[in-house]
């Protein structure tokens, strides 16, 4: 991997129960419960696939150099839903103008992630001045 190319979202899909895996950081293995046990692994550090037939699984990961167009389609942000203290996770394209704002100000955030939202923020930008 290119030393600028960096992982956004690591994901996978298990196409035997098309359920869609995650791994969120380092050492978070994340396994579906079918036969075929498709598992993703790494976090934002290293993509790591696998299950008992490989041809059943979709590797579905993203990175720093895609397209704007599909991360603001893929990529998420954890949002505290206060009613009942859970988190819900909101697509970048979903978020809020002024969320998304308080966002790319947010001091512990991954440059990777504030410069998806500051592309966003510029993507929403364009398609008002073009309409």
């Amino acid at each position: 991997m290119e030393s600028n190319k960096r992982i956004v979202l690591n994901q996978v899909q298990c196409l035997e129960c098309n359920t869609i895996l995650k791994s969120f950081n380092r050492h978070h293995f994340n396994q579906c419960k079918c036969p075929n046990e498709t598992f993703v692994d790494g976090g934002f550090e290293y993509v790591r696939v696998g299950g008992k037939d490989l041809s059943k699984v979709s590797e579905l990961t993203l990175y720093n150099t895609d397209p704007h167009n599909i991360l603001r389609d893929f990529c998420e942000w954890g949002v505290l839903n206060t009613k009942n203290n859970s988190h819900n996770f909101v697509k970048i394209k979903d978020l809020g103008d002024d969320h998304l704002e308080e966002l790319i100000k947010y001091n512990y955030i991954s440059d990777d992630y504030r410069k998806i939202m500051t592309d966003e923020k510029e993507f929403r930008i364009n398609k008002k001045n073009n309409l």
